[in-house]
């Protein structure tokens, strides 16, 4: 196809409706604070989307068509897929989805790297056992989205659509987890659109 200039244009409608859901789901949340949380949710939540689609990506012309609309790429054997249709296969999907949206809100809060505590941090949270499981899981985050992508788009964003001028990485800087604690309704609203999702 490439060579007979047949090639189709990318669309990206997944990830970006994902966004419009999230918006909804998270309304909640309001102030400078918030305001970086909520986004931070948001595209969580497509990122976490994108990457249950791609395990169901099982042969080669579903994983062009896939990587063509999606902002993450699988290949064949990705091990990001097999580590999670092993936590689906131990712990159920809507704990591991859950369990991978917050590990795209810890790169998305521009965390280098994670470690146990964090990992308790958001296991306790979520209320989940079955720990060992999710461990890989929880580090997909930080390993596969690029830094430099994320401090540069989450830095351009935040200024021009907010007008929050402070630098990204001062902007991040505060405990996300505690404000999610005051909030349990956006718990709540994660837990439903997961239990949904796989009901």
């Amino acid at each position: 196809m490439p060579d007979m200039g047949l090639w189709p244009n990318a669309n990206h409608l997944m990830h970006e409706s994902c966004h419009c859901i999230a918006d909804a789901i998270f309304e909640g949340l309001s102030g400078s604070k918030r305001i970086i949380l909520r986004s931070f949710l948001c595209e969580s939540l497509a990122s976490t989307a994108e990457s249950f689609a791609g395990i169901h990506a099982q042969n080669k012309i579903h994983r062009i068509f896939y990587n063509l609309n999606s902002y993450q790429a699988i290949a064949k054997n990705d091990p990001q897929a097999v580590t999670i249709n092993r936590a689906i296969f131990a712990v159920g999907p809507a704990n591991t989805f859950k369990t991978l949206f917050f590990s795209f809100v810890y790169a998305n809060f521009l965390y280098k790297r994670v470690d146990e505590n964090d990992f308790r941090n958001v296991i306790d949270l979520l209320q989940i056992n079955a720990a060992k499981t999710l461990r890989p899981v929880f580090r997909i985050g930080v390993s596969n989205l690029n830094f430099r992508f994320r401090v540069e788009t989450s830095g351009f964003y935040f200024r021009y659509f907010h007008g929050l001028h402070r630098s990204i990485f001062a902007l991040t800087q505060f405990d996300f987890i505690r404000v999610l604690k005051k909030t349990p309704s956006v718990l709540r609203q994660l837990t439903d659109i997961s239990d949904r999702l796989f009901a």
